[in-house]
């Protein structure tokens, strides 16, 4: 039976056990069209109800959790204000992928509109203000930094807003972040890698989304996957395309319709209606 907010008191700490063990097994399932449905009732019962801002803060916690499992079915202003606001939240959810559901949100959009929406993430990430480690002090900034915002900036402050080395992209890491949490460390990793591909433009094999199967002249089939190109197993059946975008029909060629049967005109004497019984 589907989980119910009406007619429940948001101040019962009953009814905030039951919900909180909902929104974790949603999340726990990827249940996208759920965690959809269910924020989109809190906020509105949160509307309708007077609450503490710490209520309101714990409500708000959970709702931020059904979006990013909702995130295919959010709309662009909902996905940047996520990113602008909550990114660190995502990152915090456990057996969720951020970097492959913006790759999955990126594809919705055709190839030539996607560099453009990469850019809005991006502005987003850089208006960050959460915090994402512990304090480290900056050489090029000359002070603490400890948010994504900050953490952007000091990057690009050493590789500028091209795609960096990964050799230097990892000698900056060790060196930078060496005394951080190994949780820490594995959301600066996360946001680097984020940050990274959307610096590169979809047009590139590097970065491109789909994935594009394909036949070689010597006869081996190929798959172009994340940048890579990787040999696969001939297919038994037909190749087909493994872009969400794409639509294949498989419906056979129709057939070409029958031509009625010729209907013979009326006879006009006896002859003639003797010639055509004579006919069938």
């Amino acid at each position: 039976m589907p989980f119910s907010i009406q007619n429940r008191q948001l101040g019962d700490e009953k009814f905030k056990q039951e919900l909180f063990e909902e929104v974790e097994r949603i999340c726990f399932y990827l249940e996208e069209k759920e965690a959809k449905n269910l924020a989109i009732q809190l906020e509105k019962k949160i509307e309708e109800e007077k609450l503490d801002l710490e209520e309101k803060r714990w409500y708000r916690d959970l709702i931020v959790k059904l979006k990013f499992i909702a995130l295919p079915y959010l709309i662009d202003k909902e996905i940047i204000k996520l990113i602008e606001e909550s990114f660190v939240d995502g990152l915090e959810i456990p057996e969720f992928d951020l970097f492959h559901w913006l790759k999955i949100y990126l594809i919705s959009f055709n190839p030539w509109g996607r560099d453009e929406v990469k850019k809005d993430l991006i502005e987003a990430l850089k208006k960050n203000t959460q915090k994402i480690i512990s304090p480290i002090f900056s050489e090029k900034l000359k002070k603490n930094i400890s948010t994504v915002s900050e953490i952007i900036n000091d990057y690009d402050q050493v590789f500028g807003r091209e795609p960096a080395d990964k050799i230097k992209q990892a000698e900056y890491f060790t060196k930078r972040f060496k005394n951080l949490t190994e949780e820490e460390k594995q959301k600066l990793k996360k946001l680097f890698e984020i940050y990274e591909y959307l610096k590169i433009t979809s047009s590139s094999i590097r970065a491109f989304e789909d994935e594009i199967t394909f036949l070689t002249e010597d006869g081996r089939f190929q798959v172009i996957r994340d940048g890579r190109i990787i040999e696969i197993k001939a297919p038994k059946a037909p190749l087909k395309s493994t872009s969400p975008l794409a639509v294949i029909s498989e419906k056979k060629p129709a057939e070409k319709p029958k031509e009625p049967p010729v209907k013979p005109p009326e006879p006009k004497s006896a002859l003639e209606k003797k010639y055509w019984e004579e006919e069938k």
